[in-house]
């Protein structure tokens, strides 16, 4: 409801807010932008709305405006129709925005110009250009065609039903808004619907909220606004998602100074029912609780106020500060204090000569480029106090950088790794519950091996990028997880990380993966490959450098985000086309270069390669006498393998070695359309077992 609530604002500010100042000389987006200045390019100019519905130029554009934080709105009333449009600046082709082009990877002087369909008269055109970004090239135009409803505006601006009601619309289920444009003096309205006075279950009018009653609707007490400028727009919402109907609030802003004043604040009166004071018990009260606070360079260590940490429940208090360039130490301590005691005290990087974070002389540190925020987490959940851990994150590129990945820094006692000695094989008898021949409603009984094929594998083409090394990195969209299509395993592994909200959490960061897993090459050829991460919907190849690394100016290249399956990408290879030249990238990221063009083609049947790839053996080879295989008898560098299926042999069904041994090539693959984890899961006993490359060329025969 908040949020619906902050929306239906914001949209009424941006309608009535200021317009832009014209500017004394033109300067063109792309030449400011690409000087590296922030995205203050509106400050000194007009933006609006040209297109069809304006004959192109032949009449005015429709201003749009904006209130200082780089998000400029527009509207216009159409009846039905198609109509396409641009935003553009000063009314001139110089600078326009359409809808994103992604051979010239802009929307800056698009081509391409935004559609609407429009079904119904009166229907509201909200148009918006986002220029927050510091590349002009790439400043969004979002619009929305919002029909009338049966909800209107009613008042001393309408005769009070002599004229039409003003035409409200639907931001959102249960959102109505509306504007009227009044000149100097007193005002009052409401809203109703269908034009009318009539109050039933379902219909009425609403207005000022009023106590006696512990109503809105059928409220006798008029909404009120007095202006003293020659023109202002009001505009006022109808929050209809409360269950209430009763209760439902209006609420309205307006400008003080009128339309044309950039110096008056924007009112905002909400009529709804007042919500009841409660008092709110503090957070932290130092007779009660424990203050947590961040403290260091960034201040003063101690002349100045130790930063606040909030209780986010669970045991993590979390809080976080904003930096410029340069290098910072700082720590976590309570009450502002540097007293130890055995419930307070101050925590920073673990000491493993002391076996402690409590108290420890190795401060937390940090080194940024950019303008940073940095989130700093105390996770007081463990019973002992002297190894809570802290953890903090920050984006390596600085606040405005949406490419590089946050970097995330956990100063914890190190997890303890598992001894060599719990090794499945050398204890089998301890695993009998996985035996499969005890559950013979599930899989059938597994191999002590599995040697790979084709369509385990996706490729990479490095022929022309003649990259030094080939790394493959993955995630989805969903946010499930990501695992090796062979063995089962997850893919990166599990972690404790902070995610996009600054909240810790622990599964696979696929951020902190970047650039991911290093591909294997096929020797004496520029292919490179790698099993397929079963799960990925994305999947991006690159030259193996680090974000960290770009920072530093060393060079990079990968492709573009591809989108990925692990079923129609399976078995085949990603050709990049160098006709198109790779980009850079902006800011920390002007040594990163990007391939936005190219194609995944079919690796076996393509007469452009050999179909010949890099044959793992995972797991060890069976120990019954009866199925020995000679290991004579493995693919080596100079001869193919003599295991393979069938030329006509179906490789879902498997099929028989020349030495007894069973291998069924494909019939592991996960099924296609299950969202939860795959089959392949029950090769995760096999993995444990180890995994044997066999490196050599091995021809394709499915």
């Amino acid at each position: 409801m908040q949020v619906k609530k902050i929306l239906g604002v914001a949209l009424a500010a941006a309608l009535v807010g200021s317009m832009a100042t014209v500017a004394a000389t033109t300067v063109s987006a792309r030449d400011q932008m690409d000087a590296g200045e922030e995205a203050t390019y509106f400050d000194t100019h007009t933006v609006g709305i040209v297109g069809s519905m304006t004959g192109w130029g032949e009449q005015p554009d429709i201003t749009m405006y904006g209130e200082g934080q780089g998000i400029y709105q527009g509207t216009v009333t159409l009846d039905a129709g198609s109509y396409d449009f641009k935003v553009r600046a000063n009314s001139s082709w110089e600078d326009s925005w359409g809808e994103y082009e992604a051979d010239y990877d802009r929307t800056f002087n698009s081509q391409t110009n935004c559609h609407v369909d429009v079904e119904v008269d009166g229907t509201l055109l909200v148009v918006s250009l986002d220029a927050t970004g510091s590349d002009g090239n790439l400043w969004k135009v979002v619009y929305n065609a919002l029909p009338p409803t049966n909800y209107g505006i009613v008042g001393s601006m309408t005769n009070w039903g002599t004229d039409p009601d003003a035409p409200m619309y639907e931001l959102m289920p249960g959102m109505y808004f509306g504007t009227v444009t009044v000149g100097a003096g007193d005002h009052e309205f409401k809203v109703r619907t269908n034009g009318s006075w009539e109050e039933t279950e379902t219909t009425g009018s609403w207005a000022c909220y009023e106590a006696d009653y512990d109503r809105t609707k059928n409220s006798q007490t008029n909404c009120k606004v007095t202006t003293t400028a020659e023109k202002t727009t009001i505009g006022v919402t109808l929050d209809a998602t409360g269950d209430d109907i009763v209760l439902w609030p209006v609420s309205y802003s307006y400008r003080a100074g009128g339309d044309d004043s950039e110096l008056e604040d924007l009112v905002y009166v909400n009529t709804g029912k007042p919500k009841e004071e409660e008092p709110e018990e503090p957070k932290y009260d130092p007779e009660k609780a424990t203050i947590y606070g961040i403290v260091g360079a960034m201040t003063g260590w101690g002349e100045e106020p130790d930063i606040t940490m909030y209780d986010m429940g669970d045991g993590i208090v979390q809080g976080e500060f904003t930096v410029e360039p340069g290098s910072y130490e700082f720590k976590v301590r309570t009450n502002n204090s540097w007293d130890e005691t055995e419930t307070t005290g101050s925590w920073a990087c673990y000491e493993a000569d002391y076996d402690r974070t409590k108290n420890s002389q190795t401060n937390c540190s940090i080194t940024v480029d950019n303008t940073t925020t940095v989130t700093v987490i105390l996770d007081t959940s463990g019973e002992d106090i002297v190894l809570w851990p802290v953890c903090y994150s920050y984006r390596g590129g600085g606040d405005d950088s949406e490419l590089p990945d946050y970097i995330f820094i956990n100063t914890g006692k190190p997890q303890e790794e598992p001894e060599p000695s719990q090794e499945p094989s050398q204890e089998p008898s301890q695993e009998p519950s996985q035996e499969p021949s005890q559950e013979p409603s599930q899989e059938p009984s597994q191999p002590e091996y599995y040697e790979t094929k084709a369509s385990d594998y996706v490729f990479f083409d490095n022929s022309k990028t003649k990259w030094e090394n080939v790394y493959a990195y993955w995630w989805n969209d969903d946010y499930s997880k990501v695992i090796d299509k062979i063995t089962g395993e997850l893919y990166p592994e599990e972690t404790d990380f902070t995610n996009d909200k600054g909240e810790a959490v622990h599964g696979q960061d696929f951020k902190g993966y970047y650039p991911g897993k290093k591909m294997t090459q096929i020797p004496g050829t520029d292919i490179w490959q790698i099993r397929i991460p079963y799960g990925a919907t994305k999947i991006i190849f690159n030259s193996g450098v680090s974000d960290a690394e770009v920072a530093t100016g060393v060079e990079a290249f990968q492709t573009a985000d591809l989108s990925f399956s692990d079923t129609e990408n399976a078995g085949q290879i990603y050709v990049i086309d160098t006709s198109v030249e790779a980009k850079p990238g902006r800011g920390v990221e002007k040594t990163k270069f990007r391939y936005n063009a190219g194609e995944f083609q079919n690796y076996v049947d393509n007469p452009a390669y050999t179909g010949q790839f890099v044959v793992e053996t995972i797991g060890e080879l069976p120990v019954d006498p009866s199925e020995v295989i000679d290991p004579s008898t493995q693919p080596s560098n100079d001869q193919p393998s003599n295991d393979q299926p069938s030329q006509g042999g179906q490789p879902s069904q498997g099929g028989q070695t020349s030495q007894g041994g069973t291998v069924t090539p494909g019939g592991y693959t996960p099924g296609t359309g299950d969202s939860t984890m795959p089959i392949v899961i029950a090769f995760v006993a096999v993995a444990a077992l180890g995994a044997a490359f066999v490196i050599g060329k091995k021809k394709v025969q499915e």
